[in-house]
């Protein structure tokens, strides 16, 4: 599958440090085993209090071939593992066919693969840059768009680490589905620095009628999002549902306003992309990496949740890697 850096560098902190990876024996003690199955007693792999109380599924302890057969499927729209990448620049989804590779866009700025064994991603170096993985949806009939019109319900999941946030007060974006010229897309998971109390603030934002409408937001320790962790933010409009989860962990979203019950995504662009670390006009870019990204057109449920934080504290690198 393509190539990547060898020998594989550790990821280092731009405050000078080494960012520790956690492997899943690290969050959870008593996992792994010779057979590839968690062994022990199983506990709560948050790394700032609680979540992943379950075990990655039998023979899913580890990188290799198994990661994609570990993780849960239910409506899966696409999926990306951003350990390796071919030598055209494309990352190549994983998930149904035909699927939608996206591009490595540099713009000028630092954007390389680096990790460990397990937990290899891109990483992001310049704060507010132009640099972003990308590919267009050209029509409601391209996947995922076709996947993704008239629904009201989504989950977006994520491993992820971010060291700075936020551009003279304007979050920056981990995944956007938007168009090519707008500040706001139509879904947007951003990071953001609010205060000077060591927080990150994780926002998320979906667009009804003419305007974006905040319907998430979560005050995360820095510490524990500047290390590799696994994000979910599950919709289901019908329901007034935005959840997110950290390392399977449900946080409390601070945003009182909820999705219209009506809501469902429109198409009203002749074009819309899907981007990774940055919105697609660029200048949004954070500070740090991230190693997965995945995309369902259902809410995952709590237990998915908890299942898919598991398998991807262990490994979040694709197949063979």
């Amino acid at each position: 599958m393509g190539w990547a850096l060898s020998p594989i560098v550790p990821l280092v902190a731009l405050t000078g440090g080494s960012c520790v990876f956690f492997s899943y024996e690290d969050v959870v003690p008593g996992a792994g085993g010779a057979s590839g199955s968690a062994g022990g007693s199983v506990e709560p792999c948050g790394q700032g209090g609680g979540g992943c109380g379950v075990a990655p599924p039998e023979g899913c302890a580890g990188p290799g071939s198994h990661i994609s057969t570990c993780l849960i499927d239910d409506g899966l729209i696409a999926r990306y593992f951003l350990d390796a990448y071919a030598s055209d620049g494309r990352l190549v989804d994983s998930g149904p066919e035909p699927g939608l590779s996206l591009d490595v866009v540099r713009d000028g700025e630092m954007l390389t693969l680096d990790g460990e064994a397990g937990r290899v991603g891109i990483r992001w170096s310049t704060l507010g840059g132009n640099a972003r993985v990308e590919a267009a949806f050209s029509s409601t009939s391209t996947p995922p768009s076709k996947l993704l019109v008239a629904k009201a319900e989504l989950t977006l999941e994520a491993v992820v680490s971010v060291t700075a946030a936020a551009v003279e007060g304007v979050p920056s974006r981990i995944l956007y589905v938007g168009t090519g010229t707008g500040e706001l897309g139509k879904y947007s998971l951003s990071a953001g620095d609010p205060d000077a109390m060591g927080n990150r603030e994780l926002q998320f934002h979906v667009f009804v009628g003419s305007q974006a409408q905040f319907v998430g937001q979560w005050f995360i320790p820095a510490e524990e999002i500047e290390r590799p962790c696994v994000l979910h933010v599950v919709l289901n409009a019908a329901e007034g549902v935005v959840d997110l989860y950290v390392n399977g962990d449900a946080r409390t979203n601070v945003m009182q306003e909820r999705p219209p019950a009506d809501y469902v995504f429109t198409w009203a662009e002749p074009m819309w992309y899907l981007v990774l670390g940055n919105r697609r006009s660029g200048g949004r870019a954070f500070r740090g990496s991230i190693q997965y990204a995945a995309v369902y057109g259902t809410p995952l449920t709590p237990e998915q949740v908890k299942a898919n934080a598991a398998t991807l504290a262990k490994s979040d690198d694709g197949p063979g890697m």
